[in-house]
C-alpha cells in the first residue's frame, strides 16, 4: 500500500496548541498518525504497536489505519507534519477537535469537519471510524482533548 503524506497546511505557529497541550489520547493519536504516514522510521514503534502498548484493543488500530487510508486518498485531508513536531499543523488541530468532539458527544462538530475533507458519499464511514477510534480511546482513559486552559494567540 502506497501512503501518501498531505503537507500541512501552516498558519503562523503562535496560534496553532502543541502536541503536548493534547489529553493523552490525542498524544497517542497524533504520535500514531505521524509515524504511519512517514512510513518506517528508526527508532520510532509502529502506530500498532502505540496503540497496543497504550492497551488499545486490535479493532481501535484497525479503524485508525482504515480512518488515515481513506483520509490519504482525498487531496483536501488533513496534513500531518514530522513526528517530531513540537506544534500541531490546522488539519491535526481539526482531526484532534473531531474526534474529541465525538468523545464529548457532540457528532455534529465531527461531521462538519470532515465534510471538509471527503466526498459526501465516504463522509458516514469517515465519522464511523473517528466514532470508534473516540469510543476506544475513552473506554481506556485515555482523552483526546485539548487543556481548556491554552491561551488564544492573535
Amino acid at each position: 500500500m502506497t501512503r501518501r503524506l498531505i503537507e500541512p497546511r501552516m498558519t503562523a505557529v503562535a496560534s496553532l496548541p502543541r502536541v503536548a497541550e493534547l489529553g493523552l489520547g490525542g498524544q497517542l493519536m497524533l504520535c500514531a498518525a505521524r509515524t504511519w504516514t512517514a512510513g518506517e522510521v528508526s527508532g520510532v514503534a509502529s502506530p500498532c504497536a502505540l496503540f497496543r502498548c497504550a492497551g488499545l484493543a486490535p479493532d481501535a488500530f484497525a479503524a485508525f489505519a482504515s480512518l488515515l487510508a481513506l483520509l490519504s486518498a482525498c487531496p483536501s485531508g488533513p496534513g500531518f507534519g514530522s513526528i517530531h513536531d513540537a506544534w500541531l499543523s490546522e488539519g491535526e488541530e481539526q482531526l484532534v477537535e473531531a474526534i474529541g468532539a465525538l468523545q464529548a458527544g457532540e457528532p455534529w462538530r465531527a461531521q462538519r469537519i470532515i465534510a471538509g475533507w471527503v466526498p459526501p458519499a465516504a463522509a458516514p464511514r469517515a465519522v464511523g471510524l473517528m466514532a470508534s477510534i473516540a469510543r476506544s480511546l475513552a473506554d481506556a482513559a485515555l482523552p483526546i482533548t485539548t487543556k481548556p486552559d491554552r491561551p488564544v494567540v492573535h
